[in-house]
């Protein structure tokens, strides 16, 4: 309908319930008496967005595929988009499509609502489809061990065999938590995933021990099952001192420090053979030896042994046990201090017969000062011994043989007394007889007679006492406790005896 208002210049063209065929060009023209003028315009009719189907809810069995297809006409031609009504991301969609917008639904394996939504400028619709899938399962991996020990530069296969899920749940591998680096294309790793899933190990290390997870994801949830893989390791025994001094009665503790997978076990030997279950053997868990009160008999060459099931280890170290010096006399322990008689001019040996270990120092003493060999009346014997090749009344004293080592030290005193030679002794009745004198050591016996003077000391020291008679003492050999000779030699054994009055020998 046109239309021209009066008294104005202007005219109005009204199109009622427009349709698209009122699409186009539309020209005005306007005449006058000077000439004629024109103009034109374009119509374009439009369209809200439409669904030209409807959509329906679609029912699927897991494992297939779909698609969700949403046809919308509109002029212009509408945006057309996909999502969720939980809000979650939709797989498969990437942006408009145009009016035609499908969505392949490969990966859209769980129940949800699915919304099209269409819009252009004139208008805005949206329409659901309810997805149902059918015929799902959650993953499941079979049992297996939880452990697996394996000797180094062996391979291995830790197994991860999927017994149910639907759709094929994915599978990945984790080694104490983090992914597993699988080979590339024309890479190279010892690790690879063999066509039943499990993870194979060319050549197994001590680094490839550890914690390993199987992992298997489907839409519906996840497994995961925890295989440990030990590598056993051969024992090994650290180095420590091959020789060990220990002191006799001071407690001595034998290293034996062993490492492997598993923990080895370790045991000792010894020779000369000993068996080390005795009490004073101590076995420790950390594989130690301890000997509370170790004695000679302990020394010798000890054994550590490492064993566990991937082989074995030894070390040996060799244990001496130092002793205290003993100091005996013909073989046996002696009183001390021991009396000695020697006879003036006469050979005399005051035995030291020493054992220990290390082998003590032997040293003498009179009278508390060192003894000096420098006169070839005094000599030391190897075995220890004190020799006086001619003893004199002056030599009477006190002597001390000290042994010493680094394990203590021990002591033997003797009191030596050197007798003089036969002499005259004068008594005061006329008549006189002969005695062993010994000037400051004067034990005599004499019937019935208690006053004595000594030839040459006329006026002299006298005795007004009762004397008592000295027990016989022997003297064999040179004091050595023992002798050594050569066969179909003679041999001369000396036996001095002494005494007041002086002794029968038999």
């Amino acid at each position: 309908v046109a239309a021209f208002p009066p008294g104005t210049q202007r005219a109005v063209l009204r199109l009622q319930a427009v349709q698209e065929e009122d699409a186009g060009q539309y020209v005005c023209e306007a005449l006058g008496e000077a000439g004629v003028a024109f103009d034109s315009t374009v119509l374009e009719v439009g369209l809200a967005p439409h669904f030209s189907e409807p959509l329906g809810d679609v029912v699927v069995q897991v494992g297939e595929s779909v698609s969700l297809l949403c046809r919308v006409e509109g002029s212009p031609p509408p945006w057309v988009a996909w999502s969720r009504q939980d809000g979650k991301p939709v797989p498969g969609w990437h942006g408009p499509q145009g009016v035609s917008s499908q969505l392949e639904a490969a990966e859209l394996l769980i129940d949800a609502v699915y919304i099209c939504e269409a819009q252009n400028e004139f208008g805005k619709i949206q329409a659901e489809v309810k997805l149902t899938v059918t015929g799902h399962a959650a993953p499941e991996i079979a049992l297996a061990s939880p452990v697996i020990r394996a000797l180094p530069g062996q391979p291995v296969s830790l197994p991860c065999v999927v017994l149910a899920g639907r759709p094929f749940p994915t599978r990945r591998w984790l080694k104490d938590g983090q992914p597993v680096r699988l080979p590339r294309p024309l890479g190279c790793s010892r690790y690879s995933i063999r066509a039943d899933g499990s993870l194979h190990v060319d050549q197994v290390s001590e680094g490839d021990a550890g914690r390993y997870t199987c992992e298997v994801t489907n839409a519906l949830g996840s497994h995961r099952q925890d295989v440990s893989l030990i590598i056993h390791v051969p024992p090994s025994i650290e180095l420590g001192p091959v020789l060990v001094t220990a002191t006799e009665g001071v407690a001595v503790t034998l290293w034996c420090n062993a490492t492997g997978v598993p923990p080895p076990t370790v045991t000792w030997a010894k020779t000369p053979l000993l068996t080390l279950g005795i009490p004073r053997y101590h076995l420790n868990p950390n594989g130690t030896l301890l000997i509370p009160s170790p004695s000679p008999e302990d020394a010798g060459t000890y054994f550590c042994t490492a064993t566990n099931v991937a082989g074995f280890s030894s070390r040996e170290m060799q244990l001496s046990v130092s002793t205290k010096p003993r100091i005996s006399v013909n073989g046996s322990q002696a009183s001390d201090p021991v009396t000695i008689l020697a006879v003036l001019g006469q050979e005399t040996t005051l035995p030291c017969e020493v054992q220990g270990y290390p082998p003590p120092l032997v040293v003498w003493s009179q009278e508390s000062q060192p003894l000096s060999f420098a006169t070839v009346r005094y000599s030391v014997l190897p075995s220890g011994s004190l020799r006086l090749a001619e003893p004199q009344v002056t030599d009477t004293g006190l002597y001390t043989c000290t042994a010493t080592n680094a394990a203590g030290n021990a002591s033997l005193s003797y009191s030596l007394h050197v007798q003089g030679s036969c002499l005259r002794v004068k008594m005061l009745p006329p008549w006189a007889v002969g005695l062993n004198v010994s000037p400051g050591f004067c034990t005599v016996q004499a019937l019935g007679c208690s006053h004595f003077t000594v030839p040459g000391s006329e006026g002299g020291p006298s005795l007004r006492f009762p004397l008592s008679p000295v027990p016989p003492q022997l003297l064999i050999g040179d004091g050595e406790s023992h002798l050594t000779a050569v066969t179909n030699n003679s041999l001369r054994i000396h036996c001095h005896a002494m005494g007041i009055p002086t002794p029968r020998i038999q």
